[in-house]
């Protein structure tokens, strides 16, 4: 069993970012990608990936409203979205905006990127009810729990976890 050092970085590594292709490693400052570092725009942000190039997406919440940043050119792409919370899951990010959850499709027109925001899940909108963390969404339905999860694009799959019921979470 070795240990191989293969980086280093300069900073405290925050967590690890990949699409299955491409891995990014975010920092308390800086995003890193293959050994270049970029400014990190918001504490808080989550990394979708474009599909076809594997470009990175940063995208962050300000006011309610969703900014991204195509990480490599450094240009911020124009959206006019609102949402209330934003999460990562293999890839790609979600926003959560009242009782719908959407997929923000990453898609390359021309010399630039472009964000496009599709449904793929319902959430409750009570209060409490609903926490969305990075991977899946957890629901307390009426005592009991259940999941979201987003295993490909376009698609959520719930399941209910009786195990949960008898928690606060």
């Amino acid at each position: 069993f070795d240990i191989n050092e293969m980086f280093q970085f300069d900073e405290e590594i925050g967590r690890v970012c990949s699409n299955g292709t491409t891995i990014l490693v975010v920092g308390q400052r800086s995003i890193f990608l293959r050994q270049k570092q970029f400014p990190l725009p918001h504490t808080k942000c989550k990394i979708g990936f474009e599909p076809k190039k594997d470009t990175p997406v940063v995208f962050w919440l300000e006011s309610g409203r969703v900014k991204a940043l195509d990480l490599l050119k450094q240009q911020e792409i124009p959206l006019s979205l609102a949402a209330d919370a934003l999460m990562e899951s293999n890839g790609r990010v979600y926003i959560k905006l009242d009782q719908s959850i959407l997929e923000l499709s990453i898609q390359e027109i021309g010399p630039s990127l472009k964000v496009f925001a599709k449904p793929v899940g319902k959430v409750l909108d009570v209060p409490g009810a609903t926490h969305v963390l990075d991977g899946f969404i957890l629901q307390n339905m009426l005592g009991t729990y259940h999941a979201s999860f987003f295993p490909v694009s376009g698609q959520c799959y719930q399941i209910k976890i009786p195990e949960l019921t008898k928690y606060k979470i």
